[in-house]
């Protein structure tokens, strides 16, 4: 039976609170009720209060797979991205032939389990670089790359593909 990742993933979009305190606490100075009067500020005036990122929420990184040994294969690729993780390692890990753990993943998730490591590896990049003020080569070395420049070429290819 074939069961497919859920995409997309959920998401949890966080409120800015401390940031819409600040701002409610400044428009009541500046209306005058503290002693640090200011300017009027009318009750229609709009307030923007820029977005925060979106968070995948964690559940969404579980493989909706009938078959619990692909659920634990892609729960270690989650846990051990970091530590740059390969096939090779995963089916030790797994205590499965390499042959095994591919034949595997390709019947249920109908790809190799070294495309579902680097799709991994991508998706976390991708949210550190847009939720996270850590220079790349951090980035890289959280996902399992050596490097920046290690690091750079494939994050461009798996962007310019189609998902």
């Amino acid at each position: 039976m074939h069961t497919q990742l859920r995409e997309p993933h959920i998401s949890t979009i966080p409120l800015a609170c401390h940031r819409i305190g600040y701002m409610a606490t400044t428009m009541r100075l500046k209306s005058g009720t503290g002693h640090h009067r200011r300017r009027k500020i009318s009750p229609c005036e709009e307030l923007h209060i820029p977005p925060l990122p979106v968070i995948s929420r964690r559940s969404s990184d579980i493989v909706a797979a009938d078959d619990p040994f692909i659920r634990d294969a892609a729960a270690n690729i989650r846990d051990h991205l970091h530590e740059g993780l390969n096939v090779k390692q995963l089916s030790c890990a797994m205590k499965v032939s390499r042959t095994t753990l591919e034949t595997r993943f390709k019947a249920v998730l109908r790809r190799q389990p070294a495309e579902e490591v680097r799709r991994k590896r991508m998706e976390r990049a991708k949210t550190l670089l847009s939720s996270s003020k850590i220079t790349v080569g951090e980035i890289a070395s959280k996902v399992g790359f050596g490097s920046a420049q290690l690091f750079s070429e494939p994050f461009r290819r798996f962007e310019r593909r189609p998902h």
